[in-house]
């Protein structure tokens, strides 16, 4: 484990993070500060409720693109099908 020094809303705090994933940990921290920047409401909640607010957010955003995932499987599922069927008429004909 390494110690992270991280910037978010112009306060700094310090967190653990496993070897390598300094860069996925500043990412986070990126994605945190654009959604704090984007929101004078935000701005506006005692650090705690932001932080809830913004995990909550974030939460529901990853819980709509894994929904979004499986319909793009089962999607993908359909167009391999098609494109059997289009093989097929193709060899047999």
């Amino acid at each position: 484990m390494s110690l992270a020094g991280i910037k978010i809303n112009d306060k700094e705090y310090k967190v653990e993070c496993k070897e390598g994933e300094e860069k996925l940990l500043q990412s986070a921290v990126d994605l945190i500060n654009e959604k704090i920047n984007n929101s004078d409401d935000l701005k506006k909640l005692q650090v705690s409720n932001m932080f809830m607010i913004i995990a909550l957010t974030l939460a529901s955003e990853i819980l709509g693109y894994k929904k979004k995932i499986i319909i793009s499987e089962d999607e993908l599922d359909q167009i391999y099908n098609e494109l059997d069927k289009l093989k097929n008429i193709i060899n047999d004909g």
